[in-house]
């Protein structure tokens, strides 16, 4: 009894691996590429949040929490699936080398960031805050510091990004680099 136990334990450990997830989750990824990848943001966006309330000791709220799982989900993880795709299509002929990393990189700060995070603080504060001015107002007010701050993290983030994960992998790099920016963001969020 006690090494059937022992047994059945392994076996889950074994299906909780970090290879046994990762060959899930490609799995999933070839069923269903967007709703795989807007899922994992849509957690991952969740997560941020609940890191910010931790952070800021905070009590959680269910109404933020449910926004940021939105978030993730009805705008970061499409936006990035079909990013990331556009951006490997144009660069492709380029290569992997320096000059391709290099467009790329810049593709995606120049080109992506800015709209994507004037979009961002705009979808988080409309819903935050129930108004549409108030959205707009945000992302006016905050856009500046927001991108200062998106450059310092997603620029080497990015990089790695870019130069050493494959492109089904990227929008879950990111999301994992992620759970510390929507932490930020959730916090820039409160105030």
């Amino acid at each position: 009894d006690g090494a059937k136990a022992d047994s059945n334990m392994s076996s889950t450990a074994d299906e909780l691996s970090p290879a046994s997830l990762l060959a899930w989750y490609k799995s999933q990824l070839r069923k269903r590429p967007l709703t795989t990848k807007s899922l994992s943001s849509a957690v991952i966006a969740a997560l941020g949040e609940l890191l910010s309330s931790a952070l800021k000791r905070q009590r959680l709220s269910a109404r933020r929490l449910l926004i940021f799982f939105a978030y993730g989900g009805l705008f970061v993880g499409p936006i990035m699936h079909w990013w990331y795709a556009l951006l490997e299509r144009h660069c492709r002929r380029y290569g992997a080398g320096t000059y391709g990393l290099l467009l790329r990189l810049l593709g995606d700060r120049l080109i992506m960031a800015p709209p994507f995070l004037l979009g961002s603080i705009f979808f988080l504060q409309t819903l935050l805050s129930g108004s549409v001015r108030g959205g707009a107002k945000a992302a006016r007010e905050q856009f500046a510091s927001v991108f200062s701050s998106s450059i310092k993290l997603w620029t080497p983030a990015q990089l790695v990004n870019f130069k050493l994960v494959p492109i089904e992998y990227r929008v879950l790099f990111g999301n994992l680099v992620a759970i510390l920016w929507n932490a930020f963001l959730a916090m820039k969020m409160r105030g």
